[in-house]
């Protein structure tokens, strides 16, 4: 998928929802958003997303959950 500069993005996993779609990119685990604004969380790497209608959540590599999106607050959780 091309967009974000002269290099084309590979991912390794997709996730579309209703008004917009992540990826997760294959050479940093970070997510990408398109469609309408989405901002996942800077620096994050991600091992697997999920796209509902207004929000998005990922499992990060560490295994922590992580949300962002429709609500005002990003929820992040811890797994212990």
């Amino acid at each position: 998928v091309g967009g974000w500069g002269e290099q084309e993005s590979v991912f390794v996993q997709v996730s579309a929802g209703t008004y917009y779609t992540c990826g997760i990119l294959l050479d940093t685990q970070h997510v990408r958003c398109w469609g309408r604004r989405m901002d996942p969380p800077s620096g994050q790497r991600f091992l697997q997303i999920s796209v509902g209608e207004w929000h998005a959540c990922g499992i990060t590599e560490d295994g922590r959950p992580v949300c962002w999106g429709a609500s005002a607050l990003t929820r992040q959780t811890d797994s212990g």
